[in-house]
């Protein structure tokens, strides 16, 4: 996989669609489709799409439009399964990581775990 690119900092809020605005829009597009094909089928669509995605991260150039593009459809079915089950994300993303890490309740993390070394 190509080098990894500097971590965002603190993006304009005027850029930021929002994660339950942006749950909201692909509730309204895709939610009639999605629960007739029904959570295994949806399930099935995120896999597919996160197959698509590793495929683009494994170019030799990162930040293509194909890698954006794969990123926004995986988010996009995660939210739509999301929505499937009743599910609002920015609920679950506040109670899980407002605090930082969930372990160490710090940002950056300190846990050891995720040092790579068990991988």
């Amino acid at each position: 996989m190509t080098t990894e690119a500097e971590p965002l900092k603190n993006p304009e809020p005027t850029d930021d669609l929002g994660l339950r605005e942006f749950q909201q829009i692909i509730e309204a597009t895709y939610f009639e489709k999605d629960s007739a094909r029904g959570l295994e089928g949806s399930f099935m669509w995120l896999v597919e799409e996160v197959g698509e995605l590793a495929r683009a991260l494994n170019s030799p150039t990162s930040n293509t439009t194909e890698e954006r593009q794969e990123f926004a459809d995986v988010l996009a079915w995660i939210a739509s399964i999301a929505s499937i089950r009743g599910i609002d994300l920015a609920d679950c993303v506040r109670e899980k990581y407002s605090k930082g890490c969930p372990r160490c309740q710090k940002s950056p993390c300190i846990c050891t775990h995720r040092s790579g070394e068990e991988l």
